[in-house]
């Protein structure tokens, strides 16, 4: 399913994490990673971006010694802008990013970058989140990201592409939770038929995981989107959360609206992102 990885790192001890949990990826295919940093176009750029080739190569021999296929790139030029071209032109199948938490999300990936790179590439984003161990010190959820998905759905036709997406994950995966969420601005009179017909789509769901394998459960609330979502994922200790990046009601424009930015900002689970581009 990821095959070739673009890790995009800043060196900092977040970012610095994310190499470990390329050997999970392993298990949905990962063969081919491309290791990047995007240099700010300042008057010491060329200073700098031969620095971070040589940081960048010192991570390549790690890594080839792990058994992976690895490049280096190291462009001058606007983070986001960058990473999306050069993943379309290395036909990359998955980025992967890092955050520390609600602050440094807040300063570093939904400040710029990572919002901006959300908003326009047409690959798959892995948002990896950490755990705080005390101090200054964190740990990523890298072992166990995939053991227990969580799935919000609106069931529009972005969402159920994505969905069909997760029976790719049967290798890594073991547990399934689909949830739709029913906005708290539906008058109380048509909640009743919305739990009856959602629980409906998500049964049919179930079943079709529960056929390919997967142990599967389903939820339906009634809230405000994102924080329905972060109280599931965290009810339910879920490892990750995956979702269309796109879709209608619950997380219509979601990378653009407030929905997106809460889950990211506020969910201790990390999260992969699957873009719709027609």
């Amino acid at each position: 399913m990821f095959k070739k990885v673009m890790l995009a790192t800043d060196f900092s001890p977040p970012a610095e994490q994310l190499f470990n949990c390329l050997e999970e990826l392993t298990m949905l295919g990962a063969e081919e990673v491309l290791l990047l940093n995007v240099v700010r176009p300042t008057g010491m750029a060329m200073q700098i971006q031969e620095r971070t080739l040589k940081k960048l190569e010192e991570k390549k021999k790690i890594l080839e010694e792990k058994g992976f296929k690895v490049t280096c790139e190291a462009p001058i030029g606007f983070a986001a802008t960058e990473i999306r071209e050069l993943s379309k032109r290395e036909e990359v199948s998955l980025i992967l990013i890092g955050s520390k938490g609600e602050g440094f999300l807040r300063r570093m990936f939904l400040g710029s970058t990572a919002a901006d790179l959300l908003r326009i590439t047409d690959k798959p984003v892995l948002l990896e989140k950490y755990q705080e161990m005390g101090g200054d010190e964190v740990k990523a959820f890298c072992e166990r990201k995939f053991l227990k998905i969580l799935f919000p759905t609106d069931f529009s036709e972005p969402a159920n592409r994505a969905f069909n997406r997760l029976k790719d994950l049967k290798g890594a995966a073991k547990h399934m939770v689909l949830a739709h969420i029913i906005d708290k601005g539906v008058g109380d009179e048509d909640i009743l038929k919305h739990r009856e017909d959602a629980g409906k789509k998500l049964n049919v769901m179930r079943k079709e995981l529960a056929d390919s394998g997967f142990q599967t459960d389903v939820r339906v609330r009634v809230g405000v989107p994102s924080q329905q979502v972060i109280d599931i994922a965290e009810d339910d200790e879920v490892t990750l959360i995956a979702m269309a990046s796109r879709g209608e009601g619950v997380i219509k424009d979601l990378l653009l609206g407030s929905t997106a930015e809460n889950i990211a900002r506020r969910s201790k689970r990390p999260i992969l992102l699957f873009p719709e581009r027609k």
